[in-house]
């Protein structure tokens, strides 16, 4: 079972387009990408805006102890957008993810930090 709003058969997949949002008529564009890849536990979240300004909340559950982001908060031409980075869900800060690390799917054996992906914290220093 995984958490509610997580869908693995997704995790490679990005939204790119959407047409209007009448559920008769409406299809989807997915892009294929390989997601950058970072070690953790727990679930993720990213708000999605869509091209037709619909917007939601992207979830996955990590899985075998890894994250895999599909969607970058910089360098997207889509217009498919995330507002903000990604958060654990639950916690504070977030991560940004670069189009180039969220294409290209790696993470570099034992590196602390990959290329691309940034964690930024909402707690105050001091």
């Amino acid at each position: 079972m995984f958490p509610p709003g997580t869908d693995p058969e997704l995790k490679h997949y990005r939204l790119v387009y959407e047409s209007a949002p009448d559920p008769d008529t409406n299809v989807k564009t997915f892009e294929h990408v390989e997601g950058a890849v970072i070690p953790g536990e727990g679930v993720v979240e990213a708000t999605v805006v869509t091209n037709t300004g619909r917007e939601f909340v992207d979830r996955q559950a990590s899985e075998n102890g890894t994250f895999v982001f599909t969607y970058s908060t910089t360098g997207n031409s889509y217009d498919v957008k995330m507002v903000g980075g990604y958060r654990i869900a639950g916690g504070t800060g977030d991560f940004t993810v670069t189009e180039e690390a969220a294409r290209g799917g790696a993470w570099p054996p034992g590196h602390r930090g990959a290329a691309g992906l940034r964690w930024r914290s909402s707690r105050p220093r001091g």
